[in-house]
């Protein structure tokens, strides 16, 4: 079966027991994972997350779901599907 979309997931959270940041981010198959790792290192897609954000958010942990569709076998732009903050 073709994919016409992925999906992916992005975390930020602070690690209570060691005091460090973690960061994973994974995609539901190949096209999300590679557009998770685009949209951490791309500067205008984080700045799309300020859309989502609240005024503190740079020092919140994260959560973002984002898409990106899937058009013979090669992954689109990444678009945020929604956020969580806390």
């Amino acid at each position: 079966m073709e994919l016409s979309r992925d999906y992916a997931l992005i975390v930020r959270a602070r690690d209570p027991e060691t005091e460090q940041t973690i960061v994973v981010a994974a995609g539901t198959a190949r096209f999300g994972t590679l557009a998770a790792g685009e949209f951490l290192t791309n500067p205008a897609y984080m700045k799309k997350l300020e859309a989502f954000a609240p005024k503190d958010w740079s020092r919140k942990n994260i959560e973002i779901v984002i898409s990106m569709e899937v058009l013979r076998g090669h992954g689109g732009p990444p678009s945020i599907v929604g956020a969580y903050f806390w």
